[in-house]
């Protein structure tokens, strides 16, 4: 009778749709459950933590006023830290500049090239006209469902030129990578799931141990011959005695006792 997913706010959807984007009504805490001795765990996940706070990695865009064909056919990561760059392409070359202006890299490039830039590799397609751009943002938090709206907007993005043409599958290709990225997060999720359910079979493992000994401590004092008992007591206390009247005996010699 309870969502899945609300946090501590399981009594209401968490959920809501709101003009082509999706709301969340829960909050972030997760509720812990006493297992054990001493040991508790979170019973989930809050949908904040497992379908909005996504990292999406790189992404593309092509200028709105490109006349060209050049379209990015994949991503890879590349070393260095990723940054918000925009690529420029003229006469065969190309610069990348950061968002002040300043120049961070430049080469030539010809269809079909790949262009090595901080934190990211990009394999294109195609020949850029003089003036064409890319426009690369570096990852931010996003979440599924804006990513899964992404590929569908990429998908019925209006195609009637060779240019919307390319612009369209450097937008399909970065809205894909962006999806990849929320699928492994969900991956990663799944895989904390199942480290939880390994330590609460462990936990159950102990405490079904835990229980057998405490059914053979009870049956023992349960079913006990209580004349058998009373007669290994006696037995034992007479024991006791008769060692304790050695040891006071043994205590009390010494060298001079044994000459005298």
């Amino acid at each position: 009778g309870h969502y899945l997913f609300g946090g501590s706010r399981d009594g209401d959807a968490p959920f809501a749709s709101s003009g082509g984007a999706v709301l969340y009504g829960g909050d972030q805490q997760a509720r812990e459950l006493a297992i054990g001795p001493g040991t508790r765990m979170a019973d989930g996940d809050s949908g904040d933590a497992v379908f909005l706070r996504i990292q999406t990695g790189v992404q593309v865009q092509s200028a709105s006023g490109n006349t060209g064909t050049l379209a990015l056919a994949g991503l890879a990561s590349a070393t260095g830290n990723a940054q918000a760059l925009t690529l420029h392409f003229s006469g065969g070359q190309y610069e990348a500049r950061a968002a002040d202006g300043s120049l961070v890299q430049s080469g030539s490039y010809t269809a079909g090239d790949a262009i090595s830039l901080p934190g990211v590799r990009l394999s294109l397609k195609g020949s850029p006209a003089d003036g064409d751009s890319l426009v690369l943002k570096p990852g931010a938090s996003q979440d599924l469902f804006a990513q899964v709206r992404s590929v569908i907007d990429a998908v019925q993005a209006p195609v009637t030129t060779d240019a919307q043409r390319a612009q369209a599958q450097t937008l399909r290709n970065s809205a894909l990578g962006a999806l990849d990225a929320g699928m492994n997060h969900i991956s990663s999720v799944r895989s904390s799931v199942g480290t939880r359910l390994a330590s609460l079979d462990q936990v159950e493992s102990q405490l079904g141990a835990l229980d057998e000994q405490l059914q053979t401590t009870l049956s023992d004092v349960r079913d006990i011959d209580y004349a058998e008992a009373i007669s290994k007591l006696q037995l034992q206390t007479t024991g006791l005695q008769a060692a304790q009247a050695v040891f006071a005996k043994v205590q009390g010699l010494t060298l001079f006792n044994y000459i005298r």
